[in-house]
C-alpha cells in the first residue's frame, strides 16, 4: 500500500513538534486515501468478503469494514501501529460498526468513530450505547476455541476477538438466574440485543452455565438484553429480559397482567439528536394562501408554535384562493419532508408545485412526492417557502405538514402492529391502520416492553416502555 499511497507523506513539512508523530503519520497518509479513493460508504451490507488490497485501493463503494480494513493495511504498511476494533451491535440499532484504533507515541488509543473519513482521537460517540467491544488481534482467544470445541449451536462467534469493552466505558458483570422448565442441550447461554424488523435479536456473548446461573461479563450499560439458550431447535428465552441501567444496577422487565394501562404512540422509533434538530426547523413556519402569483397580498392561516401538530391542519377560508404555500422560518433552509392541501372530503388536491427555488424547479415536487424522506431544501438559511399554484381559486379545509424526519413517525395509510413480550413470545395486541399520525391504545400489561411494528414498509423500530405516563425508549 506504500506504493500506493506516498505522495502525502512523502512531500510532508518537518515541524519540531509533530512530525515523527504516529498522529500526523495517520492523519497524512488517511486525507490522502480519502482524497484518492473518494470513498462512498454502503451500510445496509450484512457481511463482506476479505478483498485484496489491490481491490480496496480502486473501490468506490463498499462497506464501512471495507474502508476500515483499506486504512489499516496502509497505515501498518508504514509500521503504524493501529487495530481494527468493532461492535456486533449498537445499544440501540440493528447494525454493528466496525472502526480503527490507532496507538500514539504518548501512549494514547486514539479511536476513529468511522472509517478513513474520520480523524482519529475525535470524540467517539459520545451519545451512542455499545453493548460490546471487541479487538481482533492475531493471537487466539482460547475461550471463544474453548467454545467452539464444546458448543452445540456452533454460533460464528470469531476466535480472534478479544474483549476490550471496558476500556470504552463502564461495564458491568451480570450474573442471570435460568428459568426451571428450560431444558438446553449445551452448557452455554447467549446475551443478546434487540434486533427488529422480524429478526428479533443480534447474539453479542456468550456465558457458561453454572448449576442454572450464567454470567456475562464486561457488558455496556444503558443497554436493554435478552438471555438466550439453546434446546435442540431453536435459541429460546431463558430469562426476563433486563436492562443493565447506567450506574450499573440491573432491571428485569416483567409483565404484569393484572393491571393495565392506556399509550399513545407518536413514532415507532426514538428521536435522535439530528431528527430532532431537523424537527424544530418548522417552528415559527406557517401556512398562507394568496390570490397573487407573488404573494403580494397575503392571509396566514396557521402559524406552527409546537413540534406537536396535527396530521391534518384545519385552516379557516374567507374565500377561496388559488396559491397556497408553506413559509419556512428564517435559518431553517426551507426544511420540510410534506405538504399536502385537503378539500372539505379530506380528498387530496392536485396542483402545480410552485416554490421561492426558481433556480431548480424540480425541487418544489419534493414536497408533494409522498415520500418522507425526499425534502424540500435550498442551500439559503432565510426566505423560503414552497407550495401549489391550484390552476384557479380553491377552498382548503386541511393542510398536511411532515417536517423533515427518519420517516419514523406514524405514517396514516400505514398498518401497524403493537406486540408485547409475555416473557417467551411476542404476543399482538394490536392490528390496525393509521388513520392520523398517532394510535391510541388501550389495555397494555402494566410494566411490559413493548414494539410498535410497521407492517406496511420500514426497517428502524425498538421496544420501548411506559415509565411514569412516558414513552421510554429501548
Amino acid at each position: 500500500m506504500r506504493q500506493i499511497f506516498w505522495w502525502n507523506v512523502a512531500h510532508m513539512d518537518y515541524d519540531d513538534e509533530s512530525y515523527d508523530s504516529p498522529f500526523r503519520a495517520v492523519n497524512t497518509i488517511r486525507s490522502e486515501v480519502a482524497w484518492r479513493v473518494k470513498p462512498v460508504g454502503m451500510y445496509n451490507r450484512s457481511g463482506y468478503p476479505m478483498r485484496s488490497a489491490s481491490t480496496l485501493a480502486h473501490m468506490t463503494y463498499g462497506a464501512c469494514a471495507d474502508y476500515v480494513n483499506l486504512g489499516v493495511l496502509t497505515f501498518r504498511s508504514y509500521g503504524i501501529p493501529v487495530v481494527i476494533e468493532e461492535t456486533p451491535s449498537w445499544g440501540r440499532y440493528r447494525a454493528g460498526h466496525t472502526w480503527y484504533t490507532l496507538l500514539n507515541d504518548n501512549g494514547d488509543m486514539m479511536r476513529s468513530e468511522w472509517d478513513i473519513s474520520s480523524v482519529p482521537g475525535s470524540p467517539f460517540f459520545p451519545h451512542q450505547r455499545i453493548p460490546k467491544v471487541y479487538r481482533q488481534q492475531y493471537a487466539i482467544n482460547r475461550e471463544r476455541v474453548a467454545y467452539h470445541n464444546n458448543s452445540v449451536y456452533q454460533y460464528p462467534f470469531s476466535m480472534f476477538a478479544h474483549d476490550v469493552t471496558d476500556q470504552y466505558y463502564k461495564t458491568t458483570d451480570v450474573t442471570v438466574k435460568l428459568r426451571n422448565n428450560v431444558k438446553l442441550v449445551e452448557d452455554y447461554a447467549y446475551i443478546a440485543t434487540f434486533r427488529g424488523n422480524e429478526s428479533y435479536w443480534t447474539l453479542i456473548d456468550y456465558g457458561v452455565v453454572k448449576k442454572g446461573k450464567v454470567t456475562f461479563k464486561n457488558m455496556g450499560r444503558n443497554i436493554l438484553y435478552f438471555t438466550l439458550g439453546y434446546d435442540g431447535k431453536d435459541l429460546v428465552p431463558v430469562s426476563w429480559p433486563f436492562i443493565i441501567q447506567k450506574d450499573g444496577s440491573v432491571e428485569y422487565i416483567y409483565t404484569n397482567y393484572k393491571n393495565t394501562g392506556s399509550v399513545d404512540v407518536h413514532r415507532k422509533y426514538y428521536s435522535s439528536e439530528n431528527v430532532v434538530a431537523m424537527r424544530k426547523r418548522i417552528l415559527g413556519g406557517s401556512i398562507q394562501a394568496s390570490n397573487s402569483p407573488d404573494f403580494s397580498n397575503i392571509v396566514t392561516l396557521y402559524t406552527i408554535d409546537s413540534l406537536t401538530i396535527p396530521d391534518k391542519i384545519p385552516v379557516n377560508l374567507d374565500k377561496p384562493y388559488r396559491y397556497w404555500r408553506y413559509l419556512s422560518p428564517d435559518g431553517s433552509y426551507g426544511s420540510i419532508a410534506e405538504l399536502a392541501f385537503f378539500n372539505m372530503d379530506t380528498v387530496r388536491m392536485n396542483g402545480t408545485p410552485i416554490s421561492s427555488d426558481e433556480q431548480n424547479s424540480a425541487n418544489a415536487g419534493k414536497a408533494f412526492d409522498g415520500d418522507w424522506l425526499s425534502n424540500f431544501e435550498t442551500g439559503s438559511a432565510d426566505g423560503n417557502w414552497v407550495g401549489m399554484d391550484m390552476g384557479r381559486p380553491q377552498s382548503v379545509s386541511y393542510v398536511r405538514l411532515v417536517p423533515r424526519g427518519d420517516d419514523n413517525d406514524i405514517h396514516p395509510g400505514d398498518e401497524y402492529e403493537l406486540r408485547y413480550w409475555d416473557g417467551n413470545f411476542w404476543i399482538t395486541h394490536d392490528i390496525s391502520i393509521a388513520r392520523d399520525n398517532s394510535l391510541h391504545y388501550d389495555g397494555i400489561p402494566t410494566g411490559a416492553l413493548i414494539w410498535l411494528h410497521n407492517r406496511s414498509r420500514g426497517m428502524d423500530e425498538r421496544p420501548f416502555r411506559i415509565k411514569d405516563g412516558e414513552i421510554e425508549w429501548w
